[in-house]
């Protein structure tokens, strides 16, 4: 058909997109690396899934997910397509023969039906349904029209081709018995002059080599380099649980600065991600500040340092790393970096595996600990860890005066080593549960249940240090270590291998976190145990509550996939099983106080835990459970707001407390009770949840 344009074209589209393409590779391969390839079956695994399955897309928004999902596998099914009408340049008869070529000329046929289509139906949502986490771009609608213009080009040429050649002795007639949709076009061109089909059959042809050509080229030079790196970014994601955040290594004498402070601190994976957002705002449908109008929205984060990347090229290519400006309060304002919760939505809800939280944190740690520039509030927060080892600063030494007036004993770990008992369970109470009045009430409705179940557990009291989570996840890497270090030495010290926990910040740091400063153990969180007792019939539940609605905690959900067991232990309680928020499990919407929002207040746009109870009241609850003591605070006030007192807001432990069967006490006095054989514990899992 023209052998000599074919090549002139193929090489100004490979020219045209090395020639874009390259700075932004050079940028990918001169930053931080920490791209790696371990646990290949698993990554293999997760391409094939998340990529090539498109997993996230589909089950996060089935509508656009399918939409989305149809024009990639398309696409993938029209590289032979693309590849056949180049070799045609060259010798204009070629065909796949065989019943192969047979099979995928008709599923080529039916597949650029599809996609057409699917081109239809994003027209109709950018133009008509318009959602709110959609933004209508030039680049969004270019794409749209070159697809388009690909799709209809080829039905054409087919066209075209069998009017031409599909006749009985024409070359192309063994491929028009199988071409469904171009013999339909065929028909159209039937009685056409040849010339006309002859000036379609061409026409077609060289504009959809040209729009090919040119598509390739736009793609390194918009948002849509995601059809490139997308794959890649799934293969190279983070495996382990999000909940995980890295561990800087502060004895390194070299370091000159700690977190992230310019856009040449970001690593190879964060320059990758920022290459691969496709824009498509998921990450925005259920993030607590987009949702209460604070002015993080993670999609515009992720453009606003994509832009700034290439802005930056110059300099970062000649190592002029003088002339790069700070990211924190240049390119992204201090409101922005201190809004996000780490909640983990935007991770989970993300079809490429973009890594939002490490990279906000990162930034944290450089104006905590370089700058000294944070929120006021975190000044007293930070103080009280460090002089008491919690966050308001009061004195170590009542961290156990919540066992006082208890009916049931409460013993130290210290008491029990020197009577020389055993000890199955370390009981991690955490600062709320020893501070906090309200939260001390699920630490007594805890212990209650554990003398109940005839479990040796102890506490560690003035000897039990806070976990550091709030220090860490506010930037405070230092301080955090301090107090991580504390807690290891002296979980060690009594050779602690299983630890308890009612709050899922606890439960997260020591289970994912010490582990990378050498305190590994098995950590349960307080509704897996309590699950357990139940199964085991250790513990009896009465269905003394109704109309229950449980409130998924973020680090208990999403970021360590524990979702059954509350629930399980929610519906023995409850007379009509358990209710559910419109967004529950994987996609629970944030009570508002993680990232050590706890401690800061919240001065722009609506409050997140009133929007997450409004949700709630929906429903008609009389309970609100939860299981974890940030979220009970901000649900207890967010009640409070509405003006729905009469709705309760317990913790599991409390319902389970009042829940419980107690056996009557026999003549003479009570039952000490005594169990042969302990409760067998939960084993915790050592897989990643899916994320």
């Amino acid at each position: 058909m023209g052998p000599i344009l074919i090549t002139l074209m193929l090489i100004a589209g490979l020219v045209g997109f090395v020639y874009f393409g390259k700075d932004k590779l050079k940028l990918l391969l001169r930053a931080r690396k920490d791209i790696t390839f371990d646990n290949l079956p698993e990554r293999i695994k997760g391409l094939l899934v998340y990529g090539l399955g498109q997993k996230r897309l589909i089950t996060g928004d089935p509508s656009s997910g399918w939409m989305h999902a149809l024009i990639f596998w398309g696409f993938l099914v029209l590289l032979v397509r693309s590849l056949t009408l180049i070799i045609m340049g060259y010798y204009e008869p070629f065909h796949i023969p065989t019943f192969i070529g047979a099979g995928y000329t008709f599923l080529k046929d039916i597949t650029e039906a599809l996609v057409l289509l699917m081109i239809g139906y994003a027209v109709y949502r950018r133009v008509v349904i318009r959602p709110k986490r959609l933004e209508n771009s030039r680049d969004a609608w270019i794409v749209l029209i070159l697809i388009g213009i690909l799709m209809v080009t080829d039905f054409l040429f087919d066209g075209a081709k069998f009017a031409l050649f599909g006749g009985p002795e024409g070359w192309a007639a063994a491929e028009r018995a199988f071409s469904p949709i171009g013999n339909l076009v065929s028909l159209a061109f039937a009685g056409a002059p040849s010339l006309f089909n002859q000036v379609v059959y061409h026409g077609a042809y060289w504009i959809h080599i040209a729009t090919l050509m040119g598509f390739a080229v736009f793609l390194t030079m918009s948002k849509h380099m995601h059809v490139i790196t997308s794959l890649p970014n799934v293969f190279f994601r983070r495996l382990e649980t999000s909940g995980k955040l890295d561990m800087l290594n502060l004895e390194d004498e070299d370091a000159e600065k700690f977190g992230t402070v310019t856009i040449a601190d970001l690593s190879q994976k964060q320059i990758l991600d920022l290459y691969t957002c496709t824009e498509c705002g998921r990450c925005k449908t259920s993030c607590p500040t987009f949702v209460t109008d604070k002015p993080l929205s993670l999609k515009m984060l992720n453009d606003q340092l994509k832009h700034h990347l290439v802005d930056s090229k110059e300099a970062l290519l000649a190592n002029k790393l003088d002339e790069l400006p700070p990211l924190a309060s240049n390119i992204i304002s201090p409101d922005t970096i201190w809004a996000c919760t780490t909640c983990g939505y935007c991770e989970q809800a993300c079809p490429v595996f973009i890594d939002q939280v490490p990279r906000i944190v990162e930034m944290r740690q450089n104006l905590v600990m370089m700058e000294g520039d944070f929120p006021q509030e975190l000044n007293k927060v930070y103080k009280g860890m460090e002089r008491n080892s919690n966050p308001w600063g009061i004195g170590y030494d009542k961290r156990e005066e919540w066992t006082k007036g208890l009916d049931v004993p409460v013993p130290t770990v210290a008491q029990l080593k020197a009577e020389g008992k055993n000890l199955d369970i370390l009981y991690f109470v955490g600062c709320m549960g020893s501070f906090d009045e309200r939260n001390q009430k699920i630490a007594r409705a805890l212990a209650k249940i554990l003398n109940a179940a005839g479990l040796n557990f102890g506490i560690l009291g003035k000897e039990e240090g806070c976990t550091g989570d709030t220090a860490k996840r506010t930037g405070n890497e230092m301080l955090f270590q301090e107090l991580a270090k504390f807690n290891i030495e002296k979980f060690d010290s009594y050779d602690i291998k299983t630890v308890l926990t009612t709050c899922p910040h606890c439960f997260n740091t020591i289970k994912n976190e010490y582990p990378q400063l050498g305190g590994t153990y098995k950590v349960m969180h307080h509704t897996e145990l309590i699950d357990q007792l139940i199964k085991d019939g250790k513990i009896n539940l009465q269905q003394a509550f109704e109309d229950v609605i449980f409130h998924d905690p973020c680090y208990l959900g999403r970021q360590n996939g524990i979702y059954d067991q509350p629930r399980a232990v929610l519906g023995a309680a409850s007379k009509n099983g358990v209710m559910e928020f419109d967004r529950h499990h994987e996609k629970s919407f944030c009570c508002g106080a993680g990232g050590g929002r706890m401690w800061m207040e919240e001065t722009i746009g609506s409050r997140i835990n009133e929007e997450r109870v409004r949700e709630g009241l929906e429903k008609n609850p009389s309970v609100i459970a939860s299981g974890c003591p940030f979220c009970l605070v901000m649900m207890k006030d967010g009640v409070a707001a509405k003006d729905a007192n009469h709705v309760k807001t317990l913790d599991i432990a409390e319902i389970v407390a009042e829940a419980m069967i107690i056996p009557l006490p026999m003549a003479g006095g009570n039952v000490s009770i005594k169990v042969d054989n302990p409760p067998s514990l939960p084993q915790t899992s050592d897989e990643t949840p899916e994320a």
